[in-house]
């Protein structure tokens, strides 16, 4: 198998169905929303910062860039695992010229506005 479709196969069997209403039309597709992880102990907990309080409520999305999930882009809302995440720098990762999957900064969004 090659990394391409590893991916996809990943993305398949670790996502949940996710819902995207754009311009009129819904998208159904498998993706993954989870927790972004820092990469250092020290960001574990909330930390208090020169511009103020980290907020640990950041997530990650990886979705597919087909089947629906390439219409996910910056300033979307996904519904996912039954909430609602706002969307944003969405890029593709590309693997010896083709395009494998999106990823972006996903936060958590609550009634009208954005969480934080």
């Amino acid at each position: 198998m090659n990394a391409a479709k590893a991916v996809r196969v990943a993305i398949q069997k670790c996502g949940a169905e996710t819902v995207l209403k754009k311009e009129g039309k819904t998208y159904r597709f498998t993706a993954c929303v989870m927790p972004r992880v820092y990469t250092n102990e020290t960001h574990i907990h909330r930390k208090e910062t020169y511009f103020g309080r980290e907020d640990p409520r950041r997530f990650v999305y990886y979705g597919p860039v087909a089947d629906g999930g390439e219409q996910a882009g910056d300033g979307d809302v996904i519904l996912w695992g039954g909430e609602r995440y706002l969307l944003s720098v969405c890029h593709d990762f590309i693997f010896q010229g083709e395009k494998i999957f999106r990823r972006a900064d996903a936060r958590r969004v609550y009634g009208g506005g954005v969480d934080g």
